[in-house]
């Protein structure tokens, strides 16, 4: 499709821009629109192959892998897409644990030996609610990982989400077990005490305020993530500039509007407009600033992109570990995804057919959204969301897309007014001999 842009027009399928006084026929001699029709087909015959493929994940290669430890949660935050409170029973068992450990190793061990290398493991412990809300059990899988890479001698990496609500001698086991953290708080004191409640409504900004701090200070790799409601998006320049000023070394801060689900879909459904609320505008900013500080969000793509779900059974590189049992290749939710295996009483069954609502919604939304302005970074987007959009009918990825699109407008046009790269793009000048000049949108790889 071409789209106007000021005083050029943007080919969406070839990804070029060229002055809207172009001759069509004249381009036309030049591109090659066989070539992109020939890559989308293959990645869509590749996709709709996928659907009747024997897709059991045996003996796949894994490069992440986690545990949910529980759907209980010491918090009531007024958007958890998981709904999580306390009271629910399922409880996974040492022998579930050290089996599901123990197949991670044995797949890491097979492709270092087959691929020659001499890789170590990356094993993250996250939650359908807290992880470390029964302390005992966090410290009692944090040993039985551990022990089971020592015997096996194979490296690991232990990485966590929390919400960081944790006293010092927590904090200490934390800070001597784990690479990596991602602390979920939303940035600023007022945000954060009306939307992370406590169980038992206690303020809870100091607290995980100093725990972000400890951790800094003794060189932990830390993230924060900020959950914030589309109404709260003004407050985006505040909580940058209060994190950027309290949190010297932060590693990244990673900006998550509020998704529909769980608690969530309410407070979405009230929201009449939601594109009264530019996520683009604020987040363009923030990029634009001279900070050392990483900032992303999962909201938007900057990168070219196929058919990008890595929560499809039949691409998955990662597997995940629920409290009940079930194996995932998908951790955002834990009712409409691909369940592909069992574990019980510390042995694993992977099934050999499973049923795959990511695949199905990603066919659906890779053939809908090929025309799309923004195909070419968005690729139909993501899956689950489209899923939830469908059951809960909130308008948020309507939204969503809005925002991908203005994104990747705001892209083109930066790189358009200056000659050098711009959130990972630049324009590469062609001459074609026949009076004018065109130019390709590239990607740049630092």
């Amino acid at each position: 499709m071409k789209y106007n842009i000021d005083n050029y027009v943007y080919d969406s399928q070839n990804n070029i821009i060229y002055p809207n006084t172009v001759n069509e026929d004249d381009l036309n001699d030049i591109l090659d629109d066989s070539r992109m029709d020939e890559e989308y087909s293959a990645e869509l015959n590749r996709l709709e192959k996928s659907v009747d493929k024997n897709c059991n994940l045996n003996d796949r290669f894994i490069e992440t892998a986690g545990i949910v430890l529980t759907y209980n949660c010491n918090f009531r935050c007024n958007y958890c897409s998981q709904s999580s409170a306390c009271g629910d029973l399922n409880l996974l068992s040492d022998f579930d644990i050290k089996a599901f450990v123990n197949e991670l190793l044995r797949r890491k061990k097979l492709e270092n030996l087959v691929l020659g290398k001499n890789e170590g493991i990356q094993i993250y412990l996250t939650g359908g609610g807290e992880p470390t809300f029964d302390w005992d059990r966090f410290i009692n899988s944090v040993r039985i990982i551990e022990n089971c890479c020592s015997n096996e001698n194979v490296k690991f990496m232990l990485e966590m989400t929390s919400n960081g609500f944790w006293n010092d001698n927590q904090l200490e086991f934390i800070i001597n077990h784990f690479n990596r953290v991602y602390i979920s708080y939303d940035g600023i004191p007022v945000l954060q005490n009306r939307n992370r409640i406590s169980i038992n409504e206690d303020k809870t900004s100091q607290t995980v305020e100093n725990s972000i701090k400890r951790l800094i200070g003794e060189g932990i790799r830390t993230t924060i993530r900020t959950t914030i409601w589309q109404y709260d998006i003004a407050y985006l320049e505040e909580i940058y500039e209060y994190i950027e000023s309290k949190f010297e070394g932060l590693y990244s801060w990673e900006i998550n509007p509020v998704t529909a689900a769980g608690r969530a879909v309410g407070g979405v459904k009230r929201i009449k407009d939601l594109n009264q609320y530019s996520f683009v505008e604020k987040f363009i900013k923030l990029k634009d600033k001279d900070t050392a500080l990483k900032i992303t969000t999962p909201l938007l793509s900057e990168e070219k992109t196929g058919f990008s779900c890595g929560g499809v059974g039949c691409f998955a590189t990662g597997l995940w570990l629920f409290p009940d049992g079930r194996i995932t290749t998908c951790v955002d939710d834990n009712k409409n995804v691909p369940v592909v295996g069992k574990i019980q009483n510390g042995v694993i069954h992977f099934y050999k057919e499973y049923e795959d609502p990511l695949l199905e919604m990603g066919i659906k939304k890779y053939k809908e959204c090929k025309e799309c302005f923004a195909f070419i970074v968005c690729a139909g987007g993501c899956p689950l969301k489209h899923i939830r959009e469908k059951l809960y009918n909130t308008g948020e990825m309507q939204w969503e897309c809005e925002m991908q699109k203005q994104y990747w407008l705001k892209i083109i046009e930066s790189v358009m007014k200056n000659d050098k790269p711009y959130i990972g793009w630049k324009k590469n000048k062609m001459l074609t001999g026949k009076g004018f000049e065109y130019y390709v949108l590239e990607e740049v790889h630092e």
